[in-house]
């Protein structure tokens, strides 16, 4: 152990992780500092945390085998500014544990302005007794399950991300409580925004507002809120929603909420949706072309004018940077993550 250390611009590739040693960089002490760390094309995880107080930032974790972040037991940690692209290539369990970032046990564990994409398995992963977990202003794409996953955690916040073309959810909270989901944008995954309650723990006061959610060609309900195990209405698990824009160019359905021991309300109009559950009294269905600035680029905010926000929380907008009392549209309040230098160099983006 080294408390108090700092390790800048390191880059680890193709190291033969042995069982034993879970990742090619372990960051098990306190008070750490990885700066530019790189680690790419190894057998196991890139980087592992347990401790408290470590920051990861202006890195990339790439094409690993297991996962390109690990933290378990962690108190504090911030992930900012990463890149973490293209891991599990050895083809761990997805359903397990494999996949992009996966923190488990953890609690004041910020991840924001990072670019998550094309892992095997979801992208950004909060499991087992996490709490106050806060991923804010991310890109999450491609990645083959969902693209932020919330799973058996508390008090936590989604904000400002812009999830696209992840293999199961844009945003997935399951059988979690006291979570907030504001101002994403969530296009053209299997289920956009998706709360489930199954056998293992009740979801319990989650808060969905000024999200964008919509997807050209849907296999699923937009927003989809359901207790699995069939025991428990939406009202019951305290799931409200409003001032969401619906962007929904074919006929698919518009909403799914779990009304058990009553059928499940599946509306294909915000008519419907209302009369159904009595929410989105704010809310606005368009079809059309993508209710995007520049979907080319990358930019999924919603044109000024379209339709406007509810007013942030001042915790919520102190996240995203923004000022709680002035007026602006739904959705993501930047273009994109803001990536460091370093990773953009490594990335080869240009700005």
């Amino acid at each position: 152990e080294a408390p108090g250390s700092r390790v800048t611009d390191l880059l680890v590739r193709r190291y033969g992780t042995e069982r034993r040693h879970v990742a090619a960089v372990r960051a098990y002490a306190n008070d750490l500092v990885l700066d530019g760390v790189v680690t790419e094309d190894n057998a196991a995880i890139g980087i592992s945390v347990i401790g408290r107080d470590v920051t990861l930032r202006d890195g990339r974790s790439s094409n690993n085998g297991y996962l390109g972040l690990h933290a378990d037991r962690a108190r504090r940690l911030t992930i900012d500014t990463m890149a973490v692209i293209g891991n599990n290539t050895a083809g761990f369990d997805p359903f397990h544990s494999a996949g992009g970032i996966k923190v488990t046990s953890s609690s004041s564990v910020p991840v924001r302005d990072s670019h998550v994409a094309g892992n095997d398995g979801p992208g950004i992963w909060s499991d087992i007794n996490g709490g106050d977990v806060r991923v804010v202003g991310n890109l999450v794409e491609a990645n083959g399950r969902s693209g932020i996953e919330i799973e058996l955690t508390s008090g936590s916040v989604v904000a400002g991300n812009t999830s696209i073309g992840n293999g199961e959810s844009g945003i997935w909270v399951l059988e979690s409580s006291n979570v907030a989901v504001w101002n994403n944008a969530a296009f053209d995954n299997v289920w956009q925004i998706r709360v489930q309650e199954n056998t293992r723990r009740r979801v319990s006061s989650v808060t969905l507002r000024n999200n964008v959610v919509g997807a050209a060609a849907s296999r699923e309900a937009l927003l989809w809120v359901n207790d699995s195990s069939e025991r428990r209405s939406f009202t019951q698990m305290d799931v409200t929603e409003n001032h969401t824009l619906f962007w929904r160019p074919s006929s698919d359905a518009l909403s799914l909420f779990g009304r058990w021991p009553q059928r499940q309300a599946i509306s294909s109009s915000l008519v419907a949706h209302r009369s159904a559950t009595g929410q989105g009294s704010a809310s606005v269905m368009v079809g059309g072309a993508a209710p995007s600035r520049n979907a080319a680029c990358g930019d999924r905010r919603v044109p000024d004018g379209v339709m406007s926000a509810q007013a942030l929380p001042t915790s919520i907008a102190q996240m995203l940077g923004v000022n709680a009392t002035s007026r602006r549209p739904v959705g993501p309040t930047a273009p994109g993550p803001r990536l460091g230098q370093k990773v953009i160099e490594v990335e080869g983006i240009t700005k």
